[in-house]
């Protein structure tokens, strides 16, 4: 290979990997900015309302309203092998759910017994009229049925905790996000909680302004 070609091989090869180079602050700075938004709105423990069929309501609706509490945020961004989207990247979100479903009238007789006065404890589902939901403002840490001869800490560490992944692929020199994931070691992913919270990543357009950076 003559020497000349070696050259401007060397050349080339550096003029790709400073194009690279710049492309990848490019995508990290503006992932930045996503992160500092979904930050945002987290550090606000943002509340959202569900409303669904409920046979065991009156009015056939349960309503509730659920609130997440940001606890910790981290984030990377990653190079990939593919050429239509070079790099990819996540928010991994720790939260602690809130909800006032305890508060609701929609109730039904449980299985379980008082230890003080052994009578059954009837379950707390929500309420059967949105307006009753919205309405009020007291929260516990949990949706889930409280858990016999459990200290409240023990409960909300075991059920109400969690951690939510943000996935995302750099795609047009744009972020675009991918999914909501709940790893297998979050326990919100137990019950409604993470049904409803995933839905919100998916569909909430307030929330999907945000995430997407819109």
């Amino acid at each position: 290979m003559k020497k000349s070609t070696i050259i401007f091989s060397l050349f080339v090869l550096s003029l790709l990997c400073e194009a690279e180079q710049q492309g990848g602050k490019e995508a990290l700075d503006s992932f930045k900015i996503l992160v500092n938004s979904v930050d945002e709105l987290f550090s606000s423990s943002p509340m959202i309302l569900n409303t669904e069929d409920f046979p065991r309501s009156p009015s056939g609706k349960l309503s509730y309203r659920l609130k997440f509490e940001k606890i910790e945020l981290s984030y990377d961004v990653q190079s990939t092998n593919s050429l239509i989207s070079p790099f990819k990247a996540y928010i991994k979100l720790r939260l602690r759910a809130y909800s006032n479903a305890s508060n609701g009238d929609v109730r039904s007789p449980g299985g379980e017994r008082d230890a003080k006065t052994g009578k059954y404890i009837d379950e707390i589902w929500g309420f059967q009229d949105v307006q009753a939901a919205m309405n009020n403002q007291s929260f516990l840490t949990c949706t889930d049925a409280k858990i016999p001869n459990m200290s409240a800490k023990e409960t909300d560490l075991a059920w109400c905790v969690g951690d939510i992944n943000l996935l995302y692929a750099y795609q047009d020199n744009k972020w675009v996000f991918k999914d909501a994931q709940l790893p297998e070691s979050s326990r919100i992913r137990d019950g409604q909680t993470a049904r409803v919270l995933r839905e919100n990543f998916l569909y909430n357009p307030e929330w999907k302004k945000v995430i997407s950076g819109k």
